[in-house]
């Protein structure tokens, strides 16, 4: 779109996988602005929004907004929700980090910071889900659960699905405390101690199943760092979607935010104390996603 620059394009239907089917979506570039109402006035907020919907092609009452709370509760949306917290957050669908809708022109969306937006539908465009993957949905394993779900409403060819994980912290910069020292099993393949040359130290800390551990850099001076698309790419492979139907997006939040490219609350947060903190302000940019109409 020609709103969108060279550099902001990386945020436009640039996920390979899904640009064959019928659905249109985006990721809202910084220069559109904040997108989530608890970090800027209802009226800009509102305004950004549709700003950046037109510019992408779409509605802002076409857009029904959830309001995740890393869980794993899952709602299917239609044609009568349309609307839901585009204009005031309120009436999101609450408490909800995945919408399912199979309704077309039904626009599905969330607000994001460093978690993993990700799109599944298949190659019919007979369904659309969004969800939101942080660390702690991600542990709660809400890929599965989404396409458990869909499987559930007759969505049974796997072969068909494709999926695209949208922008989100790299494993370059997602530094972990907390799995420093509760590591799950299935974690353990996507942590990283620092640079290449860093070893892991790896220790089980239970005696119980599933096993937990707990994991440092061999150099004290090196941080644990996480991939949390890897993490969440190996889960939909495992729940039956194709690897070559998987797309992963390029850009890194805390990165990218580094050359005002979208928000990321990592970053912010770095900043927060600093003359630099007017620069890097909190925020959150959208991820939107709408089956095409006929």
């Amino acid at each position: 779109m020609k709103e969108f620059d060279q550099q902001e394009a990386q945020l436009y239907k640039n996920l390979d996988a899904l640009n064959a089917v019928e659905i249109n979506y985006a990721f809202s570039p910084r220069k559109f602005g904040n997108m989530a109402f608890p970090y800027g006035e209802m009226t800009e907020v509102i305004a950004n929004r549709r700003r950046f919907l037109a510019a992408a092609g779409m509605t802002l009452e076409d857009v029904v907004f959830m309001r995740p709370v890393h869980k794993v509760n899952i709602e299917v949306v239609g044609l009568k929700d349309k609307g839901k917290g585009s204009l005031e957050a309120s009436s999101a669908i609450l408490s909800t980090d995945a919408l399912i809708t199979t309704d077309k022109g039904v626009g599905l969306a969330l607000n994001a910071a460093d978690c993993a937006p990700v799109i599944l539908t298949n190659r019919q465009a007979e369904f659309l889900a969004l969800y939101h993957a942080g660390r702690e949905g991600s542990d709660l394993q809400i890929g599965h659960l989404v396409i458990t779900r869909l499987k559930r409403m007759g969505f049974t060819n796997l072969d068909d699905f494709v999926a695209g994980i949208g922008p989100a912290i790299g494993k370059c910069c997602y530094r972990q405390q907390y799995l420093q020292t509760h590591t799950p099993d299935p974690w353990l393949p996507y942590l990283s101690c620092g640079d290449s040359n860093s070893t892991c130290i790896v220790e089980r800390i239970n005696n119980l199943e599933p096993p937990l551990y707990k994991v440092r850099a061999e150099d004290a001076s090196s941080k644990l760092y996480l991939d949390i698309n890897g993490f969440n790419r190996a889960q939909l492979i495992t729940a039956g979607v194709l690897e070559s139907n998987i797309a992963v997006s390029t850009c890194c939040t805390s990165c990218d935010a580094e050359r005002d490219l979208i928000f990321s609350h990592v970053v912010s947060a770095r900043y927060v104390s600093t003359q630099k903190a007017s620069a890097f302000p909190e925020g959150r940019f959208m991820a939107v996603a709408i089956l095409k109409e006929d």
